[in-house]
C-alpha cells in the first residue's frame, strides 16, 4: 500500500498549522472574549420585579408574594404617544396570576451568564445586531427598588446557541454564550399561568 496518500495529508496538515499561527484568525475573538460574569452576584431570589418592552409592546412582572408571580401588561413609551394621538385613555394595569416556572426560568438564563466575546463599541453598528431602538429591552429591580440587570436583547449568534446583548447605558456589544431570544417576552399574556390563558381563549370563543 502506498504511503504517498498520508504523506500528502501530512503535508497539508503542517501548512494548515502554519497558516493558523501566521494569520490567527480567531486571534480578535479569543482576545475579546471575557469570563466575567455579565451581572456579577446575579441571584433571582433577590428579583422583586422586572418589565420587558419592544417597541409598543411591553409587560410587567413582580412578585405577588415570597412564592407566586403575576404579570399585567405595561403602556410603553411610544404606545403611549399613540394613544395620546388617538385620543383614548391609558389602560390601567390588570394583574392576574404569572407563571412561576416561566418566571424563573427566564431570570435564571442570567444566572452565571459570562460576557463573552465583545463585537463593538460602535452605535452606529447597533442595528446589525438589532440592540438598538427595536431591540428587547429588559430591566430589573431588586427589593430595595435598586437596578440589578438593564439590557437590550438582540438578535440570535451565528451558531443560534449564543445571543447579542448590550448593556442599556453603555456601547459595548457582546456574543454571550447563552440563548436568549424568545425567553422573555414584551407581551404579558406570555407570562400568565396556563388556566388563565385558557379562561379568555373560552371568553373569545363564546364571543363569536
Amino acid at each position: 500500500m502506498s504511503k504517498r496518500p498520508f504523506a500528502y495529508l501530512g503535508a497539508a496538515a503542517i501548512v494548515a498549522i502554519v497558516i493558523i499561527f501566521i494569520d490567527n484568525p480567531f486571534g480578535n475573538r479569543v482576545d475579546d472574549a471575557s469570563f466575567d460574569y455579565f451581572v456579577p452576584g446575579f441571584d433571582v431570589h433577590n428579583i422583586q420585579r422586572f418589565d420587558v418592552e419592544q417597541m409598543i409592546d411591553g409587560s410587567q412582572v413582580r412578585r405577588s408574594d415570597d412564592v407566586k408571580w403575576e404579570a399585567a401588561e405595561k403602556t410603553t413609551a411610544l404606545k403611549e404617544n399613540l394613544l395620546k394621538n388617538e385620543k383614548r385613555q391609558k389602560p390601567q394595569a390588570a394583574w392576574k396570576e404569572a407563571d412561576t416556572s416561566r418566571v424563573l426560568g427566564a431570570l435564571g438564563s442570567f444566572g452565571g451568564l459570562s460576557k463573552g466575546i465583545l463585537v463593538s463599541t460602535n452605535p452606529e453598528k447597533r442595528h446589525i445586531y438589532q440592540v438598538g431602538p427595536t431591540g428587547l429591552h429588559v430591566i430589573a429591580f431588586d427589593k430595595s427598588d435598586e437596578i440589578v440587570l438593564n439590557v437590550i436583547i438582540g438578535k440570535g449568534g451565528p451558531d443560534f446557541m449564543s445571543t447579542y446583548v448590550r448593556p442599556f447605558d453603555k456601547n459595548e456589544v457582546y456574543l454571550v454564550n447563552r440563548n436568549l431570544t424568545g425567553i422573555f417576552s414584551p407581551r404579558s399574556s406570555d407570562w400568565l399561568k396556563r388556566e388563565h390563558i385558557e379562561i379568555k381563549e373560552a371568553l373569545k370563543e363564546e364571543s363569536k
